[in-house]
């Protein structure tokens, strides 16, 4: 249960950065929003990316594997709250799949 929890509270810091003007409530309210339905992508997401943040306890490989991470769950955030420009969503070609479902 408290997995599931923290998939569906997990997009309230993007969240908060984004609109610094919300309470910390209303942004749970809407990363719950967001993320119904999507929990199984995000764990995806998560798990693909488990070789990435293992070679971030390494401080040499760290400098390139945590910027991409990062870009990964960014990117996701931008998927979910509509905030990508056009044409740049996952899987708007018919041979592209999005980086979640690899």
């Amino acid at each position: 249960p408290g997995i599931i929890v923290f998939y569906t509270y997990s997009q309230a810091p993007p969240l908060l950065l984004d609109h610094p003007d919300w309470s910390a409530l209303r942004c749970l309210r809407e990363s719950r929003r967001y993320m119904h339905g999507h929990k199984k992508e995000y764990f995806m997401l998560r798990l693909s990316l488990l070789g990435w943040n293992t070679l971030c306890l390494f401080p040499i490989t760290s400098v390139f594997a945590r910027p991409y991470a990062i870009f990964c769950e960014s990117f996701y955030y931008l998927y979910l709250t509509g905030g990508l420009p056009e044409g740049a969503a996952p899987g708007s070609s018919a041979d592209e799949k999005p980086p979640w479902e690899y």
